[in-house]
């Protein structure tokens, strides 16, 4: 098979060839998206850090940190339908950075930590040694100013470049570090002995070739020996990575269309290829044509994606966004030689010496130490715990056998380990580089179980305390997911370290390692008539007798965890009921209609995904977006998550709050839906509730 831009010898021509070619898919995926992280945390939260004014540089920060860390959020959907790939051809995703090459510096079982030297880029990747690519931890621009970070992240992000340019990002510091001791004897990759691969894209159209070619001489069931219940699709995921959403064209107006499929045949292998390629590196006509050119006897109909590509993202913080009115980088720093919207930060922080004293590589590796350097350890256990969670999602199987057990057993999994990437591990880098080190995402390879993986977190949320009693007395930048809507010049509420550790990271680490101590083996309960208890959305606010995950509560108010489908924000639960604060997307200019909402905990009325018209879409099997959805906040309601409108706030913050209500609640989500929950059943049974200790962690106990 000889196509258009690829080589003959660009074709697995195995399965492990196959599989092999798509775990260096999912590690390339992986180690962009913390490159990406890295270089979105770079970027200065508020005036307070000075070398950057309230308006207009403040506005576009901001801008740009949203489009580097979406960017980020997307190459997690990548790394996700990578693995779905593997999974589908009998491999087993694990999220591994090792190097898996018997001759690679280290051994076959030393992990890829950053930076990556052009070396190992050529012997891991395929890189070609010419172009002096490499891929490391970098700050959003360097200190003359220059965003060579994202100059470099347009390259990794083109469809296709041009053969006598050279790598356009970060100059390489020292050249000698692992050219000596990486596997250097050609550009192939090992294994793949026959294949020359020398960008991301050329990857995937030798993914996509084989699974073709192997289709046609292996046959269907020989190819796709996968077990399919062991993929992660939209459904699990709650569309978190699909927005947004992605459409086809169907009848008179286009409809949302899932991004993270099930792959079961050569058309779904090439769906989510099309997703990675078309949604990263762009250029679909070009796409579309080697496509055709490979499978013209396959009618794949491809989603259409409703984002720009990787690299125009990264053009548009070069250049501006003049539709959304929002400057480029190069433009306001032009304007202005003090504009400086860039932390302090080493490249290629590490929390321990990886280089194991070698001179050379310490020669540019910048080891964190003291206070700061035990808080990136922190960071990295905490970074290995997620992926472990997340791994085990695609190779746990339920010890009862009962589909539906496994199913809100791997949802649970998926759902702890993105929502703490979400509402954890991102503000402990923001946190990391604001104090001037950074996370070094430092791996360490796993074979994690579900008892290693709660006990682990469970570690950590003993660890944060600790860490908190150390912690420096200074305030840093968080998102608005967090605390109350930011003052007046201000883009990022403030909270102090000590409380980030102490009232984030502990409490919700605690939470996580409960519920899934508690979800294993269960699924929620079922009525005699088959159809589903009303759910509630966290532990303690179950309706009745028996009607939490275990169905062992003696009453009403006692039941243990959630039995709402686990999801992580709004807009995306799959029935009604299931909201965490009650607060609609739509309204988030509107006061008077957030107060109302965000006063509903767990009680909206309409869902945030619901299954299509199944006469008119009969093959769609998967949820759509609904837009009477005014569910809000995701399930299980986290221990730390805090109103930001409505009664249950702050009355000095001016957003609806009422003395009474914020004095017994504190702003917290959960305490002040157990306070709605006791008003409700209190007249079933006068004084039920009354005077039960809901305070702190115990909440969850």
């Amino acid at each position: 098979m000889q196509l258009k831009g690829l080589s003959t010898r660009q074709t697995p021509k195995n399965l492990e060839q196959l599989r092999r070619l798509l775990m260096r898919a999912g590690q390339l995926e992986h180690l962009l998206l913390c490159s990406y992280l890295f270089t979105g945390y770079s970027l200065k939260q508020d005036p307070s850090e000075g070398g950057i004014q309230p308006g207009e540089q403040l506005m576009a920060t901001a801008a740009w940190k949203g489009m580097v860390i979406g960017v980020a959020v997307q190459e997690m959907l990548h790394l996700a339908l990578a693995s779905n790939l593997l999974a589908a051809v009998g491999g087993k995703p694990n999220f591994s950075r090792q190097a898996l090459d018997p001759d690679h510096a280290g051994g076959p079982n030393a992990t890829l930590e950053f930076p990556l030297s052009p070396a190992e880029m050529t012997a891991t990747f395929g890189y070609p040694s010419n172009r002096g690519v490499w891929l490391g931890l970098w700050p959003f621009a360097d200190a003359d100013r220059k965003a060579t970070a994202i100059e470099g992240f347009v390259w990794f992000e083109s469809y296709s470049e041009d053969p006598d340019q050279g790598f356009p990002g970060p100059a390489w510091a020292n050249s000698q570090h692992s050219e000596s001791n990486a596997l250097m004897n050609s550009g192939y990759l090992l294994g793949l002995e026959d294949m020359e691969i020398s960008t991301l894209v050329e990857i995937y159209k030798a993914i996509a070739a084989g699974f073709v070619h192997l289709n046609e001489t292996l046959g269907h069931d020989a190819l796709f020996c996968g077990n399919l219940q062991l993929q992660v699709t939209e459904q699990e995921m709650t569309g978190l990575f699909n927005f947004p959403p992605a459409t086809v064209d169907r009848g008179d107006e286009p409809l949302p269309a899932p991004l993270l499929v099930r792959v079961h045949d050569v058309q779904t292998a090439l769906m989510a290829i099309n997703t990675i390629i078309v949604q990263g590196e762009g250029d679909t006509q070009a796409w579309e044509e080697f496509v055709q050119q490979l499978a013209p006897d396959i009618a794949a109909t491809f989603p259409t994606i409703n984002t720009p590509p990787h690299h125009e993202v990264f053009e548009q913080v070069l250049f501006g966004v003049p539709a959304k009115k929002i400057p480029g980088y190069n433009e306001l720093a032009k304007k202005d030689p003090d504009f400086n919207p860039v932390r302090d930060l080493p490249e290629n922080p590490l929390s321990q010496d990886t280089c194991h004293s070698d001179p050379v590589c310490e020669s540019h590796i910048h080891v964190v130490e003291g206070f700061n350097g035990q808080l990136a350890g922190f960071f990295d256990a905490l970074y290995n715990v997620l992926i472990d969670t997340l791994a085990l999602a695609y190779t746990h199987e339920s010890d009862s056998g009962d589909l539906g057990v496994q199913g809100y057993e791997k949802a649970t999994l998926v759902q702890s380990s993105v929502r703490s990437m979400v509402y954890l591990m991102s503000p402990l880098g923001n946190a990391l580089a604001q104090m001037g080190s950074g996370p070094g995402f430092i791996y360490r390879e796993s074979h994690a179980s579900w008892d290693a993986v709660t006990s682990a977190l469970y570690q950590l949320s003993r660890q944060a305390q600790e860490l908190a009693t150390l912690a420096p007395n200074m305030e840093i930048w968080l998102t608005p997911a967090y605390l109350a809507i930011p003052p007046a010049g201000h883009s990022y509420p403030q909270i102090t370290l000590k409380e980030l550790l102490s009232k984030i990271l502990g409490p919700d680490l605690l939470f996580m390692s409960d519920r899934l101590k508690r979800v294993r083996g269960h699924k929620p309960p079922v009525a005699a008539d088959g159809k589903l208890y009303d759910v509630h959305v966290c532990q303690g606010l179950n309706a009745c007798k028996g009607q939490d995950i275990t169905g062992s509560a003696a009453k009403a108010g006692e039941g243990l965890c959630a039995t709402a489908d686990p999801h992580v924000c709004s807009g995306q639960n799959h029935c009604k009921g299931q909201g965490g604060c009650g607060y609609s997307p739509g309204a988030t200019h509107d006061l008077a209609a957030a107060e109302k909402r965000q006063n509903h905990p767990g009680q909206n009325q309409y869902a945030g995904l619901v299954p299509p018209d199944p006469k008119a879409f009969p093959d769609q099997i998967y949820f759509v977006p609904n837009n009477k959805a005014d569910s809000a906040c995701g399930s299980p309601i986290l221990p730390s998550l805090l109103n930001t409108y409505g009664e249950n706030t702050d009355p000095d913050a001016d957003r609806g709050g009422n003395s009474e209500v914020y004095d017994e609640a504190k702003g917290y989500v959960w305490e002040f839906a157990r306070k709605l929950f006791e008003d409700k059943y209190d007249d079933l049974d006068p004084g039920e509730f009354k005077g039960e200790d809901n305070q702190g962690i115990q909440r969850y106990r």
